[in-house]
């Protein structure tokens, strides 16, 4: 795991992609996903996050069963941005 810090007290922010993800894949995977999101902003303990090497700002993925969440922080505003939401074997490509 890769700590970034604590997330407590920040607040997630969805963009319209990560909404329109969520939205597409079943409801129980819904749910792991807004599970691991209220984790990740309430107690960063046993969550498997990682640094995503790109260039234009710092990425981080956490996993949610097959599924990846890249996401990024912003301090300044106290917010989580929630970036993209996908299955694993899909949700590289294109990064940059």
């Amino acid at each position: 795991m890769t700590f970034i810090g604590n997330l407590k007290g920040y607040r997630l922010i969805y963009s319209t992609q990560a909404k329109k993800a969520i939205d597409k894949v079943p409801k129980h995977i819904a749910q792991k996903i807004y599970a691991m999101l209220e984790n990740l902003v309430n107690d960063q303990s046993n969550l498997d996050v990682k640094k995503l090497r790109t260039s234009r700002e710092q990425r981080y993925r956490v996993r949610a069963g097959d599924y990846r969440i890249i996401y990024t922080v912003w301090k300044e505003l106290i917010i989580v941005y929630v970036i993209e939401i996908g299955h694993r074997k899909e949700i590289y490509r294109g990064q940059s």
